[in-house]
């Protein structure tokens, strides 16, 4: 699974890279489709900016994250916990990309 997410991260953040960001939480909900996965956006402060499953207005910070912090170091984050937002252990994989000039992250 962690291999699979990883995959479709790389390929994904190639193109989350030049989505406006009025578009941004409609492209969440396409690549989520198109990955069969979760995709949320978070900005370098740890906001959530897009995400296809949940309104980011109502997620918490996700700065101190695992996933986040390891993609912050440059490492492929990767984390399995209880998702409080969907009620089921997932598995995390976050990697950083540039987004409107700052290191951002896409975890799936």
């Amino acid at each position: 699974m962690q291999d699979r997410l990883t995959a479709e991260a790389h390929i994904l953040k190639g193109e989350v890279a030049d989505v406006d960001p009025a578009r941004l939480e409609n492209w969440a909900k396409e690549a989520s489709t198109r990955s069969q996965t979760r995709v949320t956006i978070v900005d370098p402060q740890g906001t959530v900016l897009a995400d296809s499953e949940r309104d980011p207005e109502t997620m918490e910070n996700h700065a101190n994250r695992t996933e986040i912090l390891q993609a912050h170091r440059g490492q492929v984050g990767v984390f399995i916990r209880y998702s409080t937002t969907l009620s089921r252990d997932l598995c995390y994989v976050a990697l950083t990309f540039p987004y409107r000039g700052a290191a951002s992250f896409i975890r799936l």
